[in-house]
């Protein structure tokens, strides 16, 4: 595409060269500054159509002259401002629809002009063909040169051709320069969303990071699965080994969930140890107790190797279906509570719905959940304890045993958690005795007494039983109770123990 008139000398092609970049990079700025973030939807047309407009304008109506390497320079341009293929291509047909109209406006239709339009053809379908595969920066303005420098050799045989070619050269550093400083200013804006949006240690999301992935279903209730997790006893962990080791569990933790999940899921580091998984599109409660299931067997299934040796550690996790959001999220970390208090290590789908005593004067309310801080207390001071000992709440539901009463019960806590110490129970104790110990318990008073209780196996035994009400202020909010295996039962009956009581 030749000029028109003769060179005012490089000066004026220099500035003309300024002018036309400026109006590029003019628009290109706009489109960042001002729509990309409140209206992203327009952000890729104003990129594909409003630097090839501009040009176009300034042809039909502007009076100034705009050479074919300044097409070449807009159309280059698409492979880096847009990014994806199928719009950078758009916006390549875009420029290369405007090249054709300018060319025929001022060559007519003629050989001169189908040259032009060629040749952006086939610098088109190279972009097109060979932009993708390269994906360093460096390359690419290469490519960027290398194709400025083709169309510059191009206009050699314009009627103006060195006109042509200082002002093309004059744009492609500009428009180029503009190029380079947009590419390393959002690739700052890139790694600083990066580290907003991410947990460095892990790599999970952040708060601020979950907030970006909930933005996708902006106006949308998507259902979906959400599973609180947390790791047991995990500050104990670092408090005897250091944080640098709970630092490499951390990672492998969350590598593990990262296995387990789907590439659409969303993993969210909220405090320490603590993590929440979402799940969009499951729904269905038997599905969701199977991948719930899954993500525990993940991370608990396989020893923690670290610098110290192997290490297992337990996770509880707690679960809820519904829409993807705060309400939902909240109750899978209640549920989370209900398994860290049921004794940790285990998935809580519901939270706990026990009927109360038919009593008057016990408090219906206080679940196992409520009384868990007590029962976390029990277990750490209990642990050793030879003596079997368990403590419940108001309800009669245990919500801590210790070793010695499940060696002695035969039956593990995963058994005995928020069940009645009646799972003990041989069958052979009269109702009497029962109403006699809750009476006694209900006016504030320990009860003392010897059941007849039978083991998973068949084993009947004997159990003398101390049993004490446990109070904060003046209210009970639990018993705690020892018990030691009666031997001495050979000369007495059944009736006859109980009868002591």
């Amino acid at each position: 595409m030749s000029g028109i008139g003769a060179s005012n000398g490089w000066i004026l092609d220099i500035i003309h060269g300024t002018l036309l970049a400026g109006l590029l990079v003019g628009v290109w700025e706009w489109d960042g500054l001002v729509l990309k973030d409140r209206w992203p939807f327009v952000d890729s047309y104003v990129l594909a159509f409003g630097g090839p407009t501009t040009l176009l304008v300034v042809v039909l109506w502007g009076h100034m002259m705009v050479p074919f390497g300044v097409f070449v320079i807009s159309l280059v341009s698409m492979w880096y401002l847009l990014a994806s293929w199928r719009w950078s291509l758009i916006g390549s047909l875009a420029v290369w629809a405007a090249t054709a109209v300018t060319s025929l406006t001022v060559h007519g239709y003629s050989s001169h002009m189908v040259f032009d339009v060629s040749i952006m053809l086939g610098f088109l379908l190279g972009l097109a063909i060979t932009s993708h595969r390269v994906a360093n920066f460096r390359r690419m303005m290469a490519l960027y040169g290398g194709a400025v420098v083709v169309a510059a050799t191009a206009m050699i045989l314009n009627r103006d051709g060195v006109h042509d070619i200082v002002v093309s050269l004059t744009a492609a550093a500009l428009a180029g320069g503009y190029l380079v400083g947009r590419a390393r200013r959002e690739s700052r804006w890139a790694k600083d969303i990066e580290r907003a949006e991410h947990d460095p240690l892990t790599g999970a999301l952040t708060r601020y990071g979950l907030g970006s992935w909930q933005r996708k279903f902006a106006g949308k209730d998507v259902l979906g699965l959400i599973v609180a997790c947390d790791l047991d006893d995990f500050k104990s962990f670092n408090d005897t080994w250091g944080h640098h080791l709970g630092d490499e569990v951390l990672k492998m933790f969350t590598d593990r969930l990262r296995t387990a999940c789907r590439q659409d899921d969303a993993i969210v580091r909220t405090g320490g140890d603590e993590f929440v998984v979402w799940m969009p599109g499951l729904m269905e409660e038997t599905s969701a107790q199977v991948v719930a299931e899954k993500l525990h067997q993940a991370v608990i299934g396989l020893p923690y190797d670290v610098s110290i040796g192997s290490v297992r550690l337990g996770v509880s996790m707690g679960w809820a279906l519904g829409i993807l959001g705060e309400e939902t999220a909240k109750r899978a970390d209640r549920r989370l509570l209900v398994a860290k208090r049921r004794g940790k290590n285990r998935v809580i789908a519901k939270e706990p719905n026990h009927a109360p005593r038919d009593s008057g004067n016990r408090n219906p309310e206080l679940s196992t959940a409520e009384l868990g801080w007590l029962g976390d207390a029990a277990r750490v001071l209990w642990k050793d304890w030879p003596v079997a000992a368990l403590l419940t709440n108001r309800n009669g539901r245990i919500v801590a045993a210790n070793d010695a009463y499940q060696k002695l019960t035969g039956r593990t806590w995963s058994e005995l958690s928020d069940r009645k110490p009646s799972i003990n129970s041989a069958g052979t104790t009269p109702p009497k005795t029962y109403e006699d110990l809750w009476h006694t318990l209900d006016q504030g008073l320990p009860w003392e007494g010897t059941l007849q209780n039978q083991r998973p196996n068949g084993d009947r035994w004997w159990a003398h039983e101390q049993i004490v009400p446990v109070r904060i202020g003046s209210q009970v909010v639990g018993y705690w109770a020892a018990i030691e295996e009666q031997l001495d039962t050979s000369s007495k009956t059944g009736n006859e123990m109980m009868s002591e009581t």
